[in-house]
């Protein structure tokens, strides 16, 4: 069986600040002990959540193995002037593809995955290549941008359209207060306003 733990973030802040406010009143405590923590967390079996949870996890799991390999890389370079010239036997590819990685995943952690794709990108200068239909990722990638947490340049933000008449994809770039320079294609961000129009004349209607 495979567990996740859950509200980890939860429990580690509360009992960082109660070890705090202790020391703020002179009782002295032991330094802090991660494992404890952890495992007086509930855990919860992987087979009873949705698919999108297996996917981050993936998700998670394939990016840490090429930190991994990075971490493996650097160490290897600065070993480099002992090896008598010669060169590592592997390049460490930093790329990796995410198709769709909002299928199946509550709005809150589609937006989440920005904040992991700008860690990766800003922490291990990894380069995501992600196909998305999620606009709650594209504005979170917006606020990050206006956060200054990542540089609007390292962004690559392309719109296939479906006309074939037209271009078949155009460059939307983003500025660095997080607004878009292009408009957004059809279906995205115009999609609530619509069906909000489309409820109110079906209401004026009855």
């Amino acid at each position: 069986e495979i567990s996740l733990i859950a509200d980890v973030e939860v429990v580690l802040n509360s009992n960082v600040k109660a070890r705090e406010s202790k020391k703020l009143k002179g009782i002295s405590f032991p330094p802090i002990e991660r494992f404890n923590d952890y495992k007086a967390n509930p855990r919860i079996n992987i087979a009873d959540l949705g698919k999108g949870a297996t996917n981050i996890i993936k998700l998670v799991m394939k990016t840490a193995t090429v930190i991994n390999a990075i971490r493996d890389e650097r160490s290897l370079k600065e070993d480099l002037p002992k090896m008598q010239g010669r060169k590592p036997e592997r390049v460490i590819r930093k790329v990796i593809l995410v198709e769709e990685p909002e299928a199946f995943l509550h709005p809150n952690w589609q937006s989440r995955l920005a904040d992991f794709f700008v860690f990766c990108m800003t922490k291990y200068d990894i380069q995501f290549i992600v196909e998305t239909h999620s606009s709650y990722l594209i504005q979170r990638m917006q606020y990050l941008v206006a956060k200054k947490e990542i540089d609007p340049e390292r962004i690559n933000l392309l719109y296939f359209n479906k006309c074939s008449e037209d271009e078949k994809y155009y460059k939307i770039n983003i500025r660095k207060d997080g607004i878009l320079k292009e408009n957004f294609g059809t279906g995205f961000y115009d999609e609530t306003a619509n069906l909000t129009a489309a409820i109110l004349n079906a209401q004026n209607l009855n």
